[in-house]
């Protein structure tokens, strides 16, 4: 006759066992939700890019109105956060005709070449309640380390308001050839050129690392 108070200790011994083989499992591969990450993709029709530069002591604003991309910025996992975009140049719009004639020109934007502008993330840092992402941005044919600082708006339930990603940043226009020619003086057309953004994110998706 089989003993259940004899049997009863091996089957704590083997319970203890499969217990102990589950959570070393989980420390050292790493919990199946522990790696999704929430990304987030630009909504290319409700977001925008406006870059302010500096002629003569006027600022002359362009505009992109039309952005692609997407993001996943998490202050406890930078290791795996990353921003992805991609910004239509010859979407840019400006208060006159002229002046956007004349910037989307070979002295200016090369944007029958190089349509679009490229920026992709390398490093990013938490600081002050603010990502700031080092990255590469590809314009005119030519690659540049930049910097993007970018703050990330929840949504505001009352207000029925969504997700967005704010962002501002600076280059140097003549890093990228942007204005050449007569264009090239700094002193009537400033080198730096100031960029701010704010894109809409509509739609999550997951992400596995």
């Amino acid at each position: 006759m089989l003993n259940v108070f004899a049997i009863k200790p091996l089957l704590n011994i083997f319970l203890k066992f499969f217990e102990l083989v589950f959570w070393l499992n989980f420390i050292f591969c790493g919990s199946s939700l522990a790696n999704e990450l929430p990304t987030w993709l630009i909504d290319a029709e409700a977001s925008s890019l406006k870059a302010i530069a500096s002629a003569d002591g006027t600022q002359i604003v362009v505009n992109f109105p039309i952005i692609h991309g997407e993001l996943s910025l998490q202050k406890d996992d930078l290791v795996h956060s990353f921003l992805n975009v991609k910004i239509d140049i010859a979407s840019l719009t400006t208060d006159s005709k002229d002046n956007q004639i004349l910037l989307l020109s070979p002295l200016f934007f090369l944007s029958d070449k190089f349509p679009t502008a490229i920026f992709h993330s390398q490093n990013i840092l938490w600081l002050k309640d603010q990502f700031q992402i080092t990255g590469n941005l590809e314009l005119n044919g030519i690659s540049h380390q930049v910097m993007i600082n970018v703050e990330i708006h929840q949504p505001d339930k009352k207000a029925n308001s969504q997700t967005t990603a704010v962002g501002t940043a600076k280059i140097q226009r003549l890093d990228f050839n942007i204005g050449t020619g007569e264009w090239a003086d700094t002193a009537s057309l400033k080198n730096e050129v100031d960029i701010s953004f704010t894109c809409t994110l509509a739609i999550q998706i997951l992400s596995f690392s």
